[in-house]
C-alpha cells in the first residue's frame, strides 16, 4: 500500500497543470482558446481539491462535493448566458476566456464520478434527497442566470402573444367563409381585428 499525502497530490497537481500550460502555449498563436481552457483547468481541479475537506463536516451530505457541483453549474450557465448574449463574439480574446471558463474550469470543477461513487455508497433514504438537491439547487441557477438574462434580452414586443399573426388567420379563414355566404367581404373579421389589435396595445 502506498501512503500519499495531501502535499503529494498538489504538487502532483501543480507539475500537471505546468506541463499542460506549456504544451498548449506552443500552439497559442493558431489555437488561444487552448491556453484559457489549461490555465482555467488548473483552477478549477485545485479548487475542487480545495473543496475536499468539506466533505467531513457532515456525515449526510458531502458538502464538498455538493459545493463543486452546484458552484460549477452557475458558473457554466453565467458563461453560457454571455456566450449566446454575444460577448464570446466581440473579440478573440472574449472568445478563448469564456471557452476557458466553459470547457477548462467547469469541466474540472464538477465532478460525476464523485457524485456517483457517493450515491452508491449511501443509503437510499439519503441519496434520493442527495441527488434531488444537486439538480434541483443547480437548475435553479440555470434559471437565474442563463434562462433570465436570455428572456430578458428579447424585446418585450417579441414576448407578446403575436396577436396580429392569429388576426390575419383569423380574417382570412372567416372573410373567405363570409363571402360564400354572399356578405360583405371579411366585414366582421375586421371588426374583430381591429378589436385585437386595440387589446393588444
Amino acid at each position: 500500500r502506498v501512503e500519499v499525502s495531501g502535499r503529494h497530490v498538489e504538487l502532483a497537481l501543480v507539475l500537471a497543470w505546468a506541463m499542460c500550460t506549456l504544451l498548449v502555449i506552443a500552439c497559442a498563436a493558431r489555437e488561444p482558446q487552448w491556453v484559457f481552457a489549461a490555465l482555467a483547468g488548473g483552477a478549477g481541479a485545485y479548487l475542487r481539491l480545495g473543496l475536499a475537506p468539506l466533505n467531513g463536516l457532515r456525515e449526510d451530505v458531502p458538502l464538498g462535493t455538493l459545493a463543486a457541483n452546484v458552484g460549477g453549474s452557475w458558473v457554466l450557465a453565467a458563461v453560457s448566458a454571455l456566450s449566446k448574449l454575444g460577448v464570446a463574439y466581440s473579440d478573440q480574446l472574449s472568445q478563448a476566456f469564456l471557452f476557458g471558463m466553459h470547457q477548462g474550469f467547469c469541466g474540472c470543477l464538477t465532478t460525476v464520478s464523485s457524485l456517483a461513487a457517493e450515491l452508491s455508497a449511501m443509503p437510499f433514504r439519503q441519496a434520493l434527497p442527495y441527488a434531488l438537491g444537486s439538480i434541483f439547487v443547480s437548475q435553479v441557477g440555470f434559471i437565474l442566470l442563463f434562462d433570465a438574462p436570455l428572456f430578458a434580452s428579447v424585446p418585450p414586443r417579441h414576448r407578446a402573444t403575436p396577436t396580429f399573426g392569429l388576426c390575419a388567420a383569423h380574417e382570412g379563414v372567416c372573410g373567405a367563409a363570409l363571402a360564400r355566404a354572399g356578405c360583405p367581404n371579411g366585414s366582421s373579421a375586421n371588426v374583430g381585428c381591429a378589436l385585437e389589435g386595440a387589446a393588444a396595445l
